[in-house]
């Protein structure tokens, strides 16, 4: 829990090789017949090479939000897609943000936000974490860190004010509507060893875009320059399932510590059209970027984030 105590009992499972195993509702696996709110998930491989993750799942629109291990030994991590501002039909689109500080000495990371639009001020927080525990945000720009009635969107960048690593953190965009809105998307950690550096591709797979704005998907790319000091020149691909290129967005500037996300449509003018792609990111030269693709099924505007993987 947020307070670092185990809750519940210790669930065992075994995981043959090449295979899997699901705890489904691992509240109630531990034993624990209570409402829990936020709670953290230690897993223990006995040694063994592991890959696992987390589903959070809504109760009441069925709607979960995959999350990944969220541990990095680096001082300095980038996070895009935060937001707290107004969406269609009076929707609100927030950013949720847990820090989990899972070792035995106190931590402390600076969390600057970087807004898309230029606010005229500064805007950031310090988290101090105390071993074992966390710290879980709501809607954290528009709770904890802009004025009030403030609308934006941006990203985080989160140092480590010591020479330890930045605390472990997950974190959601979702809307709230009046019909109930979604449970949302996970928002990527981006770390150095996940950064496009010049010269790199990164690739995004089987994202798709629709003809008809109520049925099928629309898709968002979304390119933070992590630079302090240099623009990057970034160029964008879009490959058919079978491989051909389609279509190219020769350059895209993105600014020094820049960050813009753009509709695949309007990229790659593919208005009024149903199409499937896969997508690459390639920097030309400049600043390491991190990069995403958004997909929105247009249907329930459910979205999932799909980040680009570096060759």
């Amino acid at each position: 829990a947020g307070a670092g105590e185990q809750l519940g009992d210790t669930i065992t499972t075994w995981v043959p090789g090449y295979s899997t195993r699901q705890v489904v509702e691992v509240v109630e696996a531990a034993g624990i017949a209570t409402d829990v709110d936020v709670f953290s998930v230690a897993i223990d491989t006995n040694g063994a090479d592991l890959a696992v993750y987390g589903s959070v799942v809504d109760n009441l629109t069925g709607d979960p939000v995959y999350y990944a291990p969220a541990g990095t030994d680096e001082t300095t991590v980038w996070v895009p897609g935060i937001a707290h501002l107004p969406g269609a039909n009076e929707s609100l689109w927030r950013s949720d943000v847990a820090f989990l500080n899972d070792s035995e000495s106190f931590i402390s990371a600076r969390v600057d936000y970087v807004p898309e639009e230029n606010l005229g001020i500064l805007v950031g927080m310090i988290v101090n974490i105390n071993p074992g525990n966390a710290l879980y945000y709501i809607d954290v720009l528009g709770v904890s860190m802009l004025p009030p009635d403030t609308d934006s969107k941006g990203y985080f960048v989160v140092t480590s004010r010591g020479s330890y690593g930045v605390p472990h953190m997950v974190a959601r965009t979702y809307n709230l509507a009046p019909e109930g809105g979604t449970f949302g998307q996970n928002l990527e950690v981006f770390d150095e060893g996940e950064l496009i550096h010049e010269g790199e591709s990164g690739y995004i797979p089987g994202v798709g875009t629709s003809a008809s704005p109520d049925e099928g998907f629309r898709t968002n790319v979304g390119i933070l320059n992590t630079s302090t000091t240099q623009d990057a020149d970034v160029s964008l691909r879009a490959y058919y399932p079978t491989g051909e290129m389609h279509l190219v967005v020769p350059r895209l500037l993105i600014p020094r510590e820049g960050f813009m996300q753009a509709n695949v449509i309007n990229l790659f003018d593919l208005s009024g059209v149903d199409v499937r792609l896969s997508l690459e990111v390639r920097v030309e030269s400049g600043g390491a970027v991190a990069a995403y693709a958004s997909e929105i099924d247009n249907r329930t505007q459910d979205p999932i984030l799909i980040p680009a993987i570096r060759r």
